[in-house]
């Protein structure tokens, strides 16, 4: 269910968050095989705890909006391209 999804985005379980890029900013309605793809719920989630660091092969890297450094780090070493804020 989305909402334990949205719950775990909210607690910061997750060490990133990788969307294709520009989908933050696409129809947030889209459905993949007839399921939505995000809800308002885990988009709200998303901005609150995370915020976009690098892209890489048309996809973005989220990242917790404090101490991430070390995994940026590591992701721009393997040539992940800083996203601009």
């Amino acid at each position: 269910k989305s909402t334990a999804i949205e719950a775990q985005i909210d607690a910061g379980v997750y060490d990133l968050i990788v969307i294709k890029a520009g989908q933050s900013k696409a129809d947030p309605t889209l459905y993949y095989r007839g399921i939505r793809e995000w809800t308002a719920g885990m988009w709200a989630a998303v901005a609150r705890r995370y915020a976009p660091a690098c892209s890489s092969e048309g996809m973005e890297i989220w990242l917790p909006q404090s101490g991430s450094g070390a995994i940026l780090l590591k992701l721009q070493g393997i040539g992940c391209l800083a996203i601009a804020k």
